[in-house]
């Protein structure tokens, strides 16, 4: 008999792993900078709470199988990716002025909420392994 530990496949800790990456996205990724004054548009920040609650609620309403780790540590490595995407990504440039526009970080936080909520679906359609 093999022990596993109770934190791995546990919701809260998809739930604690979601919104650390969002902490991470909204603290770190790079402003949407536009005008001939570059006024900075912390576009992260006013964004990605939505979708790390998209999928805090997708990560709710998964069921607990016995044996089933994956799902959580599927969803963890989904949104440290993300997080890294929304914040190394090159910037794309436009106009003279330049605008800077963080495409990744448009992009990164509803394709993992997407992806979460797959991965739930998922999680929730398989059997017990008894």
């Amino acid at each position: 008999m093999t022990t596993r530990a109770p934190v791995l496949d546990s919701v809260a800790t998809a739930v604690g792993a979601i919104w650390l990456a969002a902490a991470a996205i909204s603290i770190a990724a790079p402003d949407l900078v536009t005008g001939s004054e570059h006024d900075h548009l912390p576009l992260a920040l006013m964004t990605v709470w939505l979708w790390a609650a998209v999928a805090t609620a997708y990560a709710a309403m998964t069921p607990r199988r016995d044996g089933r780790e994956s799902w959580t540590i599927g969803v963890s490595v989904v949104w440290l990716l993300a997080a890294v995407t929304a914040i190394a990504a090159p910037v794309m440039e436009t106009g003279s002025d330049p605008t800077r526009i963080p495409l990744a970080v448009v992009i990164a936080p509803p394709v993992a909420a997407v992806v979460t909520g797959l991965l739930s679906l998922h999680q929730a359609a398989s059997e017990d392994r008894r």
